[in-house]
């Protein structure tokens, strides 16, 4: 996982303990560094203090990254105080669901469980498991820039986007994901989108309207049309009948449409 945090200090030595060798902490210094971070990072979760900057500018300072990044995971992480209290819930009214108390429930087992089950992260690792014998067969620039959309898909608004992260032209992009047996980068971003549509959906709080909305669709019936095209039914069916791991197989199939898949 790739972890961006805008909290003090001792709480980023205890995400960095939780994290260990496997994930990456991106540390913020200030809310226009966090900024700077997830439009140049491939970001996975946003951790936030709100006590950071003090407690009413943190919270619209978290909220215009939330509206700037919708799909982005959020965790608030923060000691138990009055002002921490009022601002978790102000955040909890605007729809951050997840919360961590220093010296409560922050064990680095804990922490680290917390971070691995918010929306996506789990199936945007699993995802590029099945791709990953094709993005070993691109140049590394193209492969890690691929990888950050699906990872991060809010990051990018199309594919110069992607091109530019790959610092290619987009022609390249392209022969590049033809050689290799990847559908178009157009193609694989909506697919990235879309997971992240099935993840918010069937982990998360939202109704098929407001994650239409949170992921830029212009429309609930768009989104549905990605739906069918990843795995071929509606949104509705697709959270309540279709698993996750069938869910990944299907538009790892759209995604691999002339590659060898394992």
């Amino acid at each position: 996982m790739n972890i961006a945090a805008c909290v003090h200090t001792t709480r980023q030595g205890r995400l960095r303990a939780a994290l260990g060798e496997r994930h990456r902490l991106h540390v913020a210094l200030d809310w226009a560094h966090a900024r700077q971070l997830l439009r140049h990072e491939a970001v996975d979760v946003l951790v936030v203090d709100p006590l950071v900057g003090g407690e009413t500018s943190s919270v619209d300072a978290i909220e215009a990254l939330r509206a700037a990044y919708p799909s982005m995971p959020v965790v608030m992480y923060s000691a138990l105080t009055p002002p921490a209290a009022a601002a978790f819930a102000e955040l909890g009214r605007r729809g951050v669901g997840t919360a961590v108390l220093q010296d409560v429930d922050d064990s680095p087992i804990e922490l680290q469980r917390v971070l691995q089950r918010q929306p996506g992260v789990a199936l945007s690792d699993a995802l590029l498991a099945r791709l990953t014998p094709a993005l070993q067969s691109i140049s590394a620039s193209v492969a890690t820039a691929i990888a950050r959309s699906v990872h991060t898909p809010s990051a990018f608004r199309d594919v110069p986007d992607i091109a530019a992260a790959a610092g290619v032209a987009r022609r390249t992009l392209y022969r590049e994901c033809e050689r290799a047996g990847l559908a178009s980068p157009r193609e694989v971003l909506a697919g990235a989108r879309v997971l992240r549509a099935y993840a918010l959906l069937r982990d998360g709080n939202m109704g098929i309207d407001d994650c239409a909305t949170a992921l830029r669709y212009s429309s609930a019936h768009h989104m549905a049309n990605a739906m069918r095209w990843a795995c071929g039914t509606t949104s509705a069916r697709a959270r309540a009948q279709v698993p996750p791991d069938v869910f990944v197989e299907r538009l790892a199939a759209r995604l691999l449409p002339t590659a060898s898949r394992p």
